[in-house]
């Protein structure tokens, strides 16, 4: 089933416990090496991969994010008004919304891209990948 939101990976506590081959680095840099490790294998898998975070004690105190730039940001900040000051694609702004259907609370989000769109024209997440439309011009040979 093709699914059209990305996959985002949570760093919760900053504290990544398997081994990995960064672990000999600051745990700022280790956060980050399995952060990318993790986007790129699952992006290898056909899907849209990003990172989900908060503002503070994610993206600013325990990763580098000038080093993640180039993946999807999904940003929890439980205020009026998002701070984080880099790009972002997904703001989660509350915890305690109320959805119909959905007994108890539900995260509220706010999208400002469209992520349908680029994930099913990139043929991610099991969407089928859609062909290049043909460029303007003359397309029979010429006699």
């Amino acid at each position: 089933m093709a699914n059209a939101h990305p996959c985002a990976f949570q760093l919760l506590n900053g504290k990544i416990i398997h081994a990995h081959p960064c672990s000999h680095q600051s745990q700022e840099n280790w956060n980050n090496c399995v952060c990318i490790d993790l986007i790129r294998a699952t992006e290898a898998a056909g899907y849209y991969a990003g990172i989900y975070s908060s503002t503070y004690s994610g993206f600013r105190d325990r990763l580098d994010d000038s080093k993640l730039t180039a993946f999807a940001h999904w940003v929890a900040q439980y205020a009026s008004k998002c701070t984080y000051g880099g790009a972002y694609g997904i703001w989660q702004y509350s915890a305690s919304g109320r959805v119909n259907g959905i007994n108890g609370n539900a995260d509220l989000d706010i999208s400002y891209q469209d992520y349908p769109s680029i994930i099913e024209s990139g043929g991610f997440n099991g969407y089928a990948k859609k062909a290049a439309a043909p460029k303007a011009g003359c397309t029979s040979p010429v006699a």
